[in-house]
C-alpha cells in the first residue's frame, strides 16, 4: 500500500436539530472539516486507490444540534469503517459543552461556534485513529486479517 490511506467521507447527516435552518450549516461545516483534516494530514488522502486490492477508510456522521437552558450544544457520532467492505472498526463520540446565548438574536453565530468545535474535535480525535488504522492496513495487508 502507498504512504498515505484512502479516506472516503461517506455521509454527513443531521440525525436532530432544534431549527431545520442549521442542516446545512452543520452538513458543510462538518464536511469540511473532514476534508480539512484529511489534507492535513501526509498520511490520508482524498485520492481513491486504484489496482486489484483497494484499501482504505470510510467516515460517516451523524450531528445532532440543541438547545436548552443551558444555551446551544453540538454533538455528532462518527462511523469508521474499513474502505470498499464499510465493515466498522470504531464509533466515537465528540460533544462540545454548553454555549450560552447572551443575544438570541445571534443565535447563528454560537451555533457556528458549536460546529466549528466539533469540526476541531474531528482534527484532534478522529484523524489520529485513521492514521493508526491505515497503518494497520498497510501492515496486514488486509481488513480481514486486522
Amino acid at each position: 500500500m502507498a504512504d498515505q490511506t484512502y479516506v472516503e467521507l461517506d455521509h454527513i447527516g443531521v440525525q436532530k436539530t432544534f431549527d431545520n435552518k442549521y442542516k446545512a450549516v452543520a452538513v458543510k461545516k462538518i464536511s469540511k472539516a473532514v476534508t480539512d483534516g484529511i489534507d492535513g494530514s501526509s498520511k490520508l488522502t482524498k485520492k481513491a486507490p486504484t489496482g486489484d486490492d483497494p484499501k482504505g477508510l470510510t467516515v460517516l456522521g451523524n450531528v445532532t444540534i440543541s438547545q436548552g437552558d443551558k444555551g446551544v450544544q453540538a454533538e455528532v457520532e462518527w462511523t469508521l469503517s474499513y474502505w470498499p467492505a464499510k465493515s466498522v472498526f470504531g464509533r466515537a463520540h465528540s460533544k462540545t459543552p454548553w454555549l450560552e446565548v447572551r443575544k438570541p438574536e445571534k443565535i447563528d453565530n454560537d451555533v457556528n461556534d458549536a460546529l466549528d468545535a466539533l469540526g476541531d474535535d474531528f482534527e484532534k480525535k478522529i484523524v489520529p485513529v485513521t492514521r493508526k488504522n491505515g497503518t494497520a492496513i498497510a501492515t496486514a495487508g488486509s481488513p480481514k486479517n486486522l
